[in-house]
């Protein structure tokens, strides 16, 4: 399947990890092929790859961006709170740990309501040769 470059900066910018090492290219674009936008009636100029799920293969039409960026919210806030210490207060200010938590949330929150729901019919195997035409075994 086919990621861009554009596409990898995209969610970069989204999830705040542009100057951080701690995403590679790599990484970011796992996130992004999870979560193909697949469309069974489309043009062939359209299709940018291909998904098997079950015995079928279908044409991949766009990656959903912001699930994968939620993903990404998803696994910074839990390492967030695993790292320990929270709310601390000393002369002149302090760091709430809790407030940066809610934050990762919210943007958790935020992509979740804007990713691409989708659903896809689920076809016995003599259905799928059916509809592709083919001889079944």
């Amino acid at each position: 399947m086919s990621v861009s470059q554009a596409m990898i900066d995209k969610v970069r910018r989204m999830c705040g990890e542009v100057n951080s090492t701690t995403y590679s290219d790599a990484d970011i674009q796992t996130h992004i092929e999870a979560y193909p936008i697949i469309k069974e009636d489309c043009y062939e100029e359209e299709i940018i790859g291909y998904v098997t799920l079950g015995l079928a293969q279908y044409p991949v039409v766009a990656y959903d961006l912001h699930m994968a960026t939620a993903d990404i919210w998803q696994e910074k806030q839990a390492s967030l709170a695993s790292d320990g210490s929270w709310d601390v207060s000393g002369p002149g200010g302090g760091f709430q740990k809790s407030q940066q938590y809610e934050q990762y949330g919210e943007q958790i929150r935020y992509h979740l309501a804007r990713r691409n729901v989708q659903s896809i019919s689920i076809k016995t195997a003599q259905a799928a040769c059916e509809h592709r035409s083919t001889e079944c075994p």
